[in-house]
């Protein structure tokens, strides 16, 4: 998920309070990190069956 669209999920939102906002941030920010983490992994998987061949 991107940042343009993190912001348009809080523009569609405006009337959360600021708690609410920063609960939506946090679990965009963990999902980004998940994502990143997943892609790390998968990479090294990759590498280590292409060393294994």
């Amino acid at each position: 998920m991107n940042l343009n669209l993190s912001y348009k999920i809080l523009d569609e939102n405006k009337q959360l309070s600021n708690d609410d906002s920063i609960r939506i941030l946090e679990s965009i920010k963990e999902s980004v990190k998940q994502e990143l983490l997943i892609k790390e992994l998968l990479h090294r998987q990759n590498k280590i069956q292409k060393e294994l061949r």
